[in-house]
């Protein structure tokens, strides 16, 4: 949970520096809901494509490494999509952290 909270805290933090000066949008409103969290995924899926590529390129005994980096870019991109397609974001963040966790740990 702790990782939700700081992930929204994030998102919204981030979406209020893109939006600095843009009055159209105001608290509150719905699209900052699936938006903000949704450029947060952005940001840890590029994180963890770099991570992916690293393991692929090392070979070796990473491949199963660059299988689980893999299988969380496709979480966080799962996630993502459902945020956006107007699921509860922390539900979501939640689900997708548990995952994420559990993939580490594999």
């Amino acid at each position: 949970l702790a990782l939700t909270e700081e992930a929204q805290r994030l998102a919204k933090e981030w979406w209020d520096e893109d939006q600095d000066g843009n009055t159209e949008l105001k608290k509150g409103d719905a699209k900052i809901a699936r938006s903000a969290p949704s450029r947060f995924l952005d940001e840890l899926a590029n994180a963890y494509r770099r991570r992916w590529k690293e393991a692929v390129a090392a070979g070796g005994d990473s491949a199963s490494r660059a299988e689980s980096w893999a299988l969380g870019l496709d979480q966080i991109r799962k996630t993502r999509h459902y945020i956006l397609g107007n699921a509860n974001a922390t539900l979501s963040l939640d689900v997708m952290f548990g995952r994420l966790i559990a993939l580490c740990h594999a």
